[in-house]
């Protein structure tokens, strides 16, 4: 278990290092603000999307009607959180949300630390969650007024309260973990199918209680959104439309960067109506993301038809695209991401296999699976794999100081795993 290695850190010494830090990254973004070198980024979901609903739960108290119904789009958690700091101060919510995500990076870097404390070595848990709050990617991330960093946050906290329910069969634990999982679908809907993933290895630990009262907790956590939908829209969204979009885009290389979408969905959606593929008349986003997925599966027809040979490079370019690419396409941004990358995903990959016996390799595992197989099958962006990144700091920092330090942290059985 590594208990013949020294901890650099005490528990609260390490802990006290991941504040420091994170003070350090918050008094720099508010001095640059104060000097005017500074402001939170507005990509289009925060114009289109975020803002307005936040302005609208503030003026008026409602998320979306009738006359919002594009609105749907966006999960409700992270307008709320713009809201909330719209009325904190008008002036500077956006400068005031930045500061609750980088917040919400320390709540991550203390969950790597327990994590890898529990499994492995303290040593690897505070280098994982220091290097989750300097990463530069996440740096720049959580300076962008959008849902990514508060989603992974409630996300890993989720899974790691999953991993301390298993391991001591708490029921309560396994409820709130299911809440907290819930919580991150409210910020993202990336996550609303994960429970039931998880319970493929419940099944095979037979860990069947606590996939039960997870399920459950998430369930409690997602239901009354549901309800209110059917409600205020008539209209059967479970948290948020969007995965036919996504598939669409995902559908054609041609179609992945902004400008792509522009110039090739105009032919593909004529050809698809040729096809008698054609957008519905009513106005309920559910069935027009219905329409947006069924153009995507035609154009996944039309490839297996003309091409199907391209399928198996067509899959490998859109993994590799997980691990650099935006949607803007741009090559300096790209090449920085990938820079950025290598360190961390070839290592933790490595260390996944040796590990692969061991408990914290199987919830790194699925979880990466989940995400992987999510945006391969839809858009391969390098910001939607964010949570997984976090996850693959701890094998990737257990892979580095092992080289670096010639020493061995094995990693430990589930049941010395304690609450």
């Amino acid at each position: 278990m590594g208990q013949s290695i020294s901890p650099w850190f005490s528990d609260r010494a390490a802990i006290g290092v991941l504040i420091a830090l994170t003070l350090l990254k918050l008094l720099t973004v508010v001095g640059l603000s104060s000097a005017g070198r500074f402001k939170p980024f507005y990509g289009d979901n925060a114009v289109d999307h975020y803002i307005p609903i936040a302005k609208r739960l503030v003026a008026e108290g409602r998320f979306n009607g009738e006359d919002s119904r594009p609105d749907s789009k966006m999960p409700p958690a992270y307008p709320a959180v713009l809201a909330a700091s719209m009325r904190l101060t008008p002036r500077h919510f956006a400068l005031v949300a930045v500061c609750i995500q980088i917040g919400a990076d320390l709540v991550t870097a203390i969950v790597l630390w327990w994590l890898a404390k529990a499994f492995v070595h303290s040593n690897v848990g505070v280098l994982a969650g220091a290097l989750w709050i300097v990463y530069p990617p996440e740096v720049v991330l959580s300076t962008w007024v959008t849902a990514e960093v508060l989603f992974t946050a409630a996300f890993v906290s989720g899974l790691a309260m999953y991993v301390a329910a298993v391991n001591t069969n708490d029921a309560g634990r396994s409820v709130l973990a299911g809440g907290l999982i819930a919580i991150a679908t409210l910020f993202r809907a990336t996550t609303i199918l994960f429970p039931f993933v998880m319970a493929v290895d419940a099944v095979r630990q037979r860990a069947y209680r606590s996939i039960v009262w997870l399920i459950a907790g998430f369930t409690l956590g997602v239901g009354p959104w549901f309800v209110r939908n059917v409600i205020v829209l008539h209209d059967r969204i479970p948290v948020a439309v969007g995965f036919g979009s996504t598939f669409l885009q995902g559908a054609d290389e041609r179609t992945f960067t902004i400008t792509g979408k522009r110039d090739n969905y105009p032919e593909i959606y004529e050809a698809a109506a040729r096809d008698g593929i054609t957008k519905p008349t009513d106005d309920r986003e559910s069935g027009i993301d219905r329409f947006l997925f069924r153009v995507g599966a035609w154009e996944y027809r039309r490839r297996l038809a003309t091409q199907p040979w391209s399928f198996l490079p067509f899959a490998a370019k859109k993994f590799l695209r997980l691990w650099y690419a935006t949607e803007s396409g741009g090559t300096r941004v790209q090449a920085m991401l990938a820079l950025c990358s290598v360190p961390i995903v070839i290592p933790a990959f490595i260390q996944l296999w040796r590990l692969r016996r061991s408990r914290i390799a199987a919830f790194v595992f699925w979880s990466t699976l989940y995400f992987v197989a999510l945006h391969i099958v839809t858009l391969p962006l390098n910001r939607y794999m964010l949570p997984v990144y976090a996850l693959l700091m701890i094998p990737a920092c257990q892979w580095w100081l092992e080289v670096a330090l010639g020493v061995r942290y094995p990693t430990c059985p589930p049941a010395v795993v304690q609450s």
